[in-house]
């Protein structure tokens, strides 16, 4: 698939995760640093949507390195919320 069709179709995949009591901070919120564990189970869940697991991306050579991220922090999640973690690839290089 090239750029041109990613960006008529993108590909996305979806992590829900309820979130757990080890990870919240002392104020009893989401430890900042824990949101970006919930985004790289949405990018695995993305990469088994193309067969592109972890396993796959070490045999052929290639990797897919996660070169920027950038969080902006709303509002903060509590023990037991559950959180919706979508990726979607919408345009990739050789």
């Amino acid at each position: 698939m090239d750029n041109k069709q990613l960006k008529q179709h993108p590909i996305s995949a979806e992590y829900v995760v309820e979130v757990p009591f080890f990870d919240l901070d002392p104020m009893h919120i989401v430890w900042h640093g824990n949101y970006v564990k919930y985004f790289e189970e949405a990018r695995c869940q993305l990469l088994r949507t193309i067969d592109y697991d972890y396993p796959q991306m070490k045999a052929s050579g290639y990797y897919w390195p996660i070169i920027d991220i950038r969080l902006k922090y709303i509002h903060p999640a509590k023990y037991g919320q559950k959180l919706r973690c979508i990726a979607t690839l919408k345009e990739c290089e050789n």
